[in-house]
């Protein structure tokens, strides 16, 4: 029973991990585009886009979640 429990609570920890490190990307690079005063837009969108394409981490049990490269419109 102990063992069980503890899977599912791993399990679950992982998936709000994976979450986590997501939210944290973006609040990173809206922080960063904040501080650059007059050409914020632009900062923001391309930190978005670096951010949006870097290799996320997956959580080990959900093979469904993939990270994909995403591009920017201005390229």
């Amino acid at each position: 029973m102990n063992f069980w429990l503890y899977s599912k609570a791993s399990k679950q920890f992982g998936a709000f991990h994976v979450c986590l490190e997501r939210t944290h990307r973006y609040l990173v690079a809206y922080k960063i585009g904040e501080e650059t005063g007059s050409r914020k837009e632009a900062v923001l969108e391309k930190l978005a886009c670096i951010m949006a394409s870097a290799p996320m981490i997956t959580n080990r049990e959900d093979n469904s979640v993939q990270s994909q490269p995403v591009t920017s419109s201005t390229e």
